[in-house]
């Protein structure tokens, strides 16, 4: 077995889930999918959700990000009407011991 296999083992093994049954390319495409930019206009975060929201560039600055958490409504972005995307943030890490 490869280091490459015995760390993709290691990873299933340790995060309790089976390998995807995939090829590599459409395993990639998968994960694409996933993390692609969602237009406000296709569908709106689920209610209490933290996200990342993008302004697109305008005449004062060439677009940002920030995080927020999308409530009915985005009261707490700084530009609320100026959303045109947003993408869900990731599940936090688990850590299991404290750092000192």
């Amino acid at each position: 077995m490869t280091d490459l296999q015995q760390a993709k083992k290691f990873y299933y093994d340790m995060n309790e889930i089976e390998p995807p049954q995939l090829s590599a390319h459409n395993y990639i495409k998968q994960l694409e999918k996933i993390t692609q930019w969602i237009s406000v206009k296709d569908r709106l975060p689920e209610l209490y959700q933290e996200v990342v929201v993008f302004y697109p560039p305008n005449d004062y600055d060439g677009g940002c990000k920030e995080v927020v958490t999308y409530y009915d409504n985005w009261r707490e972005a700084e530009y609320p009407d100026s959303i045109s995307h947003w993408y869900p943030l990731l599940e936090d890490p688990v850590i299991e011991e404290v750092i000192k």
